[in-house]
Protein backbone atom coordinates (compact mmCIF):
# COMPACT_ATOMS: atom_id res chain seq x y z
CA UNK A 1 0.00 0.00 0.00
CA UNK A 2 2.68 2.17 1.32
CA UNK A 3 5.17 1.76 -2.31
CA UNK A 4 1.66 2.21 -4.68
CA UNK A 5 1.15 5.68 -2.35
CA UNK A 6 4.61 6.51 -3.08
CA UNK A 7 3.69 5.65 -7.01
CA UNK A 8 0.55 8.31 -7.18
CA UNK A 9 2.75 11.22 -5.34
CA UNK A 10 5.69 10.79 -8.00
CA UNK A 11 3.26 10.54 -10.40
CA UNK A 12 1.62 13.79 -9.38
CA UNK A 13 4.90 15.46 -8.65
CA UNK A 14 6.11 14.62 -12.50
CA UNK A 15 2.78 15.57 -14.26
CA UNK A 16 2.28 18.91 -12.19
CA UNK A 17 4.10 21.85 -11.45
CA UNK A 18 1.41 23.19 -8.99
CA UNK A 19 2.98 22.77 -5.55
CA UNK A 20 -0.06 23.00 -3.75
CA UNK A 21 -1.70 20.91 -6.12
CA UNK A 22 1.10 18.29 -4.92
CA UNK A 23 1.30 19.32 -1.36
CA UNK A 24 -2.64 18.62 -1.02
CA UNK A 25 -2.09 15.02 -2.50
CA UNK A 26 0.54 14.21 0.14
CA UNK A 27 -1.85 15.23 2.71
CA UNK A 28 -4.73 13.72 1.41
CA UNK A 29 -2.35 10.69 1.23
CA UNK A 30 -0.90 10.51 4.63
CA UNK A 31 -4.38 10.61 5.78
CA UNK A 32 -5.25 7.75 4.50
CA UNK A 33 -1.81 5.94 5.30
CA UNK A 34 -2.27 6.55 8.56
CA UNK A 35 -5.55 6.31 9.09
CA UNK A 36 -5.99 9.71 10.69
CA UNK A 37 -8.63 12.32 10.18
CA UNK A 38 -6.23 14.87 9.05
CA UNK A 39 -2.91 16.12 8.04
CA UNK A 40 -1.60 20.09 7.69
CA UNK A 41 1.21 21.18 6.14
CA UNK A 42 3.17 24.07 7.78
CA UNK A 43 5.50 26.21 6.36
CA UNK A 44 7.48 29.05 8.12
CA UNK A 45 7.44 32.59 6.25
CA UNK A 46 10.45 34.98 6.32
CA UNK A 47 9.10 36.70 9.45
CA UNK A 48 9.13 33.19 11.73
CA UNK A 49 5.12 32.85 10.78
CA UNK A 50 3.22 29.44 10.33
CA UNK A 51 1.32 29.58 7.76
CA UNK A 52 -1.02 26.39 6.49
CA UNK A 53 0.01 25.48 3.15
CA UNK A 54 -1.92 22.26 2.99
CA UNK A 55 -4.78 20.81 4.58
CA UNK A 56 -6.72 17.15 3.66
CA UNK A 57 -9.43 16.17 6.71
CA UNK A 58 -11.77 17.68 8.86
CA UNK A 59 -12.39 21.19 9.13
CA UNK A 60 -9.51 23.50 9.99
CA UNK A 61 -9.96 24.90 13.86
CA UNK A 62 -7.54 27.98 14.59
CA UNK A 63 -7.19 26.50 18.43
CA UNK A 64 -4.74 24.38 16.23
CA UNK A 65 -2.45 26.84 15.31
CA UNK A 66 -2.05 27.61 19.41
CA UNK A 67 -0.40 24.26 19.45
CA UNK A 68 1.92 24.25 16.90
Amino acid sequence: RELSTLQRVSAAIAATLDLGTVLNLIAEQAVVLSSSDRADIFECNDHDEIELVASWGGGWDERLRRII
